[in-house]
């Protein structure tokens, strides 16, 4: 919960969305700004690179802190194993919400600089990746499936 006016989130630009800077992020989550940095890597991996600030450190959007409270409120509660595998489940729960938005978070929403572009791609691969294993996985569940139902 924000309690301090440190924790205000802090706008982009007026036409985007608010977020705040990785210290009150922390803070919010309780957790040090190295553990933060740590669980942001396992949440760009399941969902999208974070919106960089001009000087190229992470800022949080609303929708992905709360993203993240609940992520360890499930590990808590013994409903995931890690927190990126609970990442994983609300990514798999609710794929239009969780849906990546390339806008350049600095001005102009059709001029996103390379970088960004390069984060996005890599975002991509990986969904592909585990989109793919999870492809191979139910062709394999089906053919069990098939045979099992020839031999009665």
């Amino acid at each position: 919960m924000l309690t301090k006016q440190a924790d205000a989130p802090r706008a982009i630009n007026p036409d985007q969305q608010l977020v705040y800077p990785p210290a009150d992020v922390a803070r919010r989550l309780g957790i040090s700004g190295a553990g933060l940095r740590r669980l942001a890597q396992g949440y760009e991996r399941v969902f999208h690179p974070l919106p960089r600030d001009p000087k190229h450190g992470r800022l949080w959007p609303e929708a992905a802190v709360r993203q993240m409270e609940t992520a360890r409120a499930m590990v808590g509660a013994g409903k995931a194993t890690s927190v990126e595998a609970a990442l994983d489940t609300l990514a798999r729960d609710n794929p239009t919400e969780n849906a990546l938005d390339v806008r350049n978070p600095y001005g102009d929403e059709y001029e996103a600089s390379w970088e960004v572009l390069v984060q996005v791609l890599r975002a991509l691969r990986v969904k592909m990746e585990h989109q793919q294993l999870r492809l191979t996985s139910l062709e394999t569940d089906v053919r069990v499936l098939q045979a099992r139902s020839l031999e009665s």
